[in-house]
């Protein structure tokens, strides 16, 4: 078993090097295509030092591709802009970003300016392409690097799930860091690659402008918008996130678990009678 886990890793190794060499050629400028960043929420996220869980979306319909599985991702963000740097590769370009997807929820109950003691959750209202960019800058081998975001959105705050009743609405502002690679983390366990999404963004089996970022993490502010409190309650914000993966069976009977957990929580709110 460990041998033939060794054989498939130096396998997807040398076919992803291979992808790479492949469609590249000596003095070729270096590129990001425009595509999806598909993201897990890990442990150290807080909201207000309180430890976030992400909620995955399932699937996610994407404009011209259509519904696809998106595994455990609970955030998607769209790169819109392809950034291309000058022969030999190095240097930086920037790349306006959207948020197209995000669900976020306080792992226990907490407590919230003005508001009553319970889980709360963050799913996304809006995000203006205008407000949130991200800049990447190449190594000079041209196979990867760093890369610093700016995220500015909206978010509805719901009480107990979310799919719960909106109590507020807020505003997110976070800053990120972290370094990616043209090739997608070597399984296991093994990340969602969906065709045009993330992989093969310029055509068939070409992973030479693909973007696989790791090591993200974003620190910023949530800051409530309409409680009526002056001014307007702000809470610090850790988001650490790594690439979605496919998951294990194990783990999708535990997601189940917690999700039926944070129902059962909302369903005994609501039956709860008020005195």
């Amino acid at each position: 078993m460990i041998l033939q886990s060794i054989k498939n890793a130096v396998i997807y190794v040398v076919v992803g090097v291979l992808a790479i060499v492949g469609s590249s050629s000596l003095g070729r400028a270096g590129s990001v295509h425009m595509g999806w960043d598909l993201f897990h929420t890990l442990e150290g996220s807080t909201l207000n030092g309180s430890p976030l869980v992400g909620v995955p979306a399932g699937s996610f319909d994407f404009p011209g591709i259509g519904v696809r599985d998106t595994g455990d991702a609970d955030t998607i963000i769209r790169r819109l802009d392809t950034v291309t740097v000058p022969t030999p590769p190095g240097g930086s370009g920037t790349t306006s970003l959207q948020v197209v997807y995000l669900a976020l929820c306080t792992k226990d109950p907490i407590s919230l300016d003005g508001l009553p003691k319970a889980i709360y959750c963050e799913t996304l209202l809006s995000s203006d392409p205008s407000r949130s960019s991200m800049t990447i800058t190449f190594d000079s081998n041209g196979l990867g690097g760093t890369f610093t975001s700016h995220l500015d959105f909206l978010v509805d705050i719901r009480q107990g799930s979310p799919t719960g009743p909106i109590v507020a609405t807020g505003e997110a502002v976070l800053e990120g860091t972290g370094s990616w690679t043209h090739l997608p983390p070597m399984p296991p366990p093994t990340p969602v690659e969906i065709p045009g999404v993330n992989i093969f963004l310029n055509g068939d089996r070409d992973q030479s402008a693909d973007f696989w970022p790791t090591g993200v993490t974003e620190i910023g502010t949530l800051t409530l918008l309409n409680t009526g409190i002056v001014p307007p309650p702000q809470f610090a914000v850790m988001h650490v996130v790594g690439p979605a993966v496919v998951p294990e069976p194990t783990s999708l009977v535990l997601f189940g678990m917690a999700v039926v957990g944070i129902g059962g929580i909302a369903w005994r709110r609501r039956r709860k009678p008020i005195v």
